[in-house]
């Protein structure tokens, strides 16, 4: 058995396995450490995609937090964007994007609803995030991958399955135009950093920090589809997890 299948047997086992935890980050030393590849220099011709696309989709996180407090994007190992607007999950919004050269490469689903799309421009990876609502928040949601050790399956695309998700719920905001970027984000930004990064969010950090006060962890399962983009679609379409509108 070679160290990838050694590994693989490892990961599956339950994730309160003292044994498995304790092998896999044996096991990890000697893996080579994934390079992070600064994209920053992209956020140019991500932001003009993001501009060009006929559904209102905005910053958010880590690509919101650049615009707001550094006014620039100087480091990014990917880029966050939201919508409210459901039909960002539908077939003719997918090949929109892809007839612009970015290509789906992954989705996200929680409770066997779609919560997210991440496409690869040239080399720089753009996540787009669907926020649910209520009277009073924007809701997001996504695969417990903070907290929990995937489990994985293997077919025609790469599954991590957990057995939860977590959600956060940012206050209702409204859009406004962004200078630097031109790209329409929120007007209340400081209430979204303080739910994500904690009220010292105007600090720069060393390492990507979250403050987990307003996560809400929640017992349903939930996972992430990794593959080549034929094979993303077709898993979207076989498990019906596209909008009809």
């Amino acid at each position: 058995m070679n160290m990838k299948k050694i590994k693989q047997t490892l990961i599956n086992l339950p994730n309160k396995s003292k044994l498995a935890a304790s092998l896999l980050k044996f096991v990890n030393i000697f893996r080579p450490k994934k390079k992070i590849i600064n994209q920053a220099s992209h956020a140019e011709n991500v932001f003009n995609l993001i501009n060009s696309l006929s559904v209102p989709v905005i910053p958010f996180f880590g690509t919101l937090l650049s615009i707001y407090r550094e006014k620039n994007i100087t480091y990014a190992d990917d880029f966050d964007f939201a919508t409210t607007n459901t039909n960002v999950f539908t077939s003719d919004f997918i090949e929109e994007i892809e007839n612009k050269g970015a290509a789906l490469i992954a989705v996200s689903v929680v409770d066997k609803e779609l919560v997210e799309l991440t496409f690869d421009l040239n080399g720089a990876k753009i996540d787009i995030f669907y926020l649910d609502s209520d009277d009073e928040y924007y809701i997001h949601r996504c695969p417990n991958f903070r907290k929990e050790r995937a489990q994985k399956e293997f077919t025609l695309i790469e599954k991590s399955i957990y057995t939860s998700y977590f959600q956060v719920k940012y206050p209702i905001f409204g859009l406004k135009k962004d200078d630097f970027s031109k790209l329409s984000i929120p007007d209340n930004c400081p209430e979204i950093f303080i739910r994500h990064y904690g009220n010292d969010w105007m600090i720069p950090k060393k390492n990507n920090f979250i403050d987990f006060k307003s996560y809400e962890f929640i017992n349903k399962e939930s996972y992430t589809a990794f593959g080549c983009s034929e094979n993303i679609k077709k898993h979207l379409l076989d498990n019906n997890l596209l909008s009809n509108k």
